[in-house]
């Protein structure tokens, strides 16, 4: 029998550590306690839900006995209810909030210090990946292919390095945030302007990278340190007469489907040679930054046909409808079987294994 988010999540929120234990060898889905303090706040509570309901129905599917464990602000509470469950393993699918950056980390880092294994990626690749020019450097680094980029504390940090057209982006965020229509600039009086607005908005440098023109792909992995790639997924851009840069933004990515908003294609239409180049790159990012379990690479092909890793997501969406599992599919693998593959990585790892892969 699965016990879902009543006594369980009850004790951790209120930091009771008195109910019942739940039975040996169970799964306990860790996530973000609602707190619908904005809109943006509702939105990620309602697709969080969503998710981590269709990660329980998967996993119980398979035989498993789970648990809920949201996890609020009492970080001790939590640490105290984990401790009292002793699950055999932790079903990480704890994010970060609208604005938020760093406690996607800190929570992974909690899993390893009370040692059960968990899904996803370790602290060190959660964080190196949070800090879009340190994932940048460790990739530049290990011969991967990344746009030109800077980090810029103000407007007049700015100089002339990237080149136009360029894209204005928060330093450490995830999800598209902050990305919207107006985040391409095409000289350096509308990149400063941008600038200004990201380091308002999200209180936080705000990186400008070269725009890298062509088409947009995201390459789906699953596995330990060497993932297999599922099909590649590729995100079209809708006719934009104004001339506005076909661009992923955080409403394409989170809103409600519209006639201008992106959609995906899974295979995506590529000769043997590019998809292979594509999917080589991505595995290369995922070895080099050390991630574990699942992931999600962003990359774009110019008219050359270079591939540009522009962002690396370690765990990414779990939803049914999400782009992992439309790769899944298009594999010929079940929602349940993706959920699983994840799982088993989980039990692979060790405790306390954290860092960037060598070679």
């Amino acid at each position: 029998m699965s016990t879902t988010s009543g006594e369980s999540a009850k004790a951790v929120k209120n930091g009771n550590s008195h109910a019942p234990p739940p039975p040996k060898g169970v799964v306990a889905l860790a996530y973000a306690e609602r707190s619908p303090q904005s809109p943006a706040d509702a939105t990620f509570d309602a697709w969080l839900e969503r998710a981590v309901g269709a990660v329980e129905g998967a996993l119980r599917t398979l035989g498993r006995e789970t648990v809920r464990l949201p996890i609020g602000r009492n970080l001790a509470a939590a640490l105290d209810e984990i401790q009292r469950i002793r699950p055999r393993t932790i079903f990480n699918l704890c994010e970060n909030r609208p604005k938020e950056v760093v406690r996607e980390m800190h929570l992974s880092a909690l899993f390893d210090l009370v040692r059960i294994p968990y899904t996803g990626s370790s602290p060190l690749a959660l964080g190196l990946c949070q800090n879009k020019a340190l994932a940048k450097a460790v990739l530049r680094e290990a011969d991967v292919r990344v746009p030109i980029s800077e980090v810029v504390m103000g407007p007049s940090d700015l100089k002339a390095s990237v080149g136009s057209p360029m894209i204005v982006k928060p330093l450490a965020s995830d999800g598209s945030q902050g990305i919207n229509e107006k985040s391409v600039a095409h000289d350096i009086v509308d990149a400063r302007a941008r600038i200004a607005q990201i380091i308002e908005m999200f209180r936080q440098p705000a990186i400008v990278e070269e725009f890298i023109e062509g088409r947009e792909f995201r390459v789906g992995l699953v596995g330990g340190r060497t993932p297999r790639a599922l099909p590649i997924v590729e995100i079209l851009f809708p006719p934009r007469p104004d001339g506005t840069p076909a661009i992923l933004t955080y409403q394409d990515r989170w809103g409600p489907l519209s006639p201008g908003s992106s959609t995906t294609k899974c295979p995506a239409d590529l000769p043997v040679p590019e998809s292979d180049r594509i999917r080589r790159a991505a595995q290369r990012a995922y070895q080099a930054l050390g991630l574990s379990g699942y992931a999600g690479v962003d990359l774009r092909m110019d008219g050359r046909g270079d591939a540009y890793v522009l962002d690396v997501n370690p765990n990414p969406d779990l939803s049914p409808e999400g782009v992992l599992a439309q790769a899944a599919a298009a594999a010929n693998m079940s929602y349940p079987a993706l959920i699983a593959e994840i799982l088993e990585a989980a039990s692979d790892r060790k405790p306390l294994a954290a860092g960037v892969a060598k070679g």
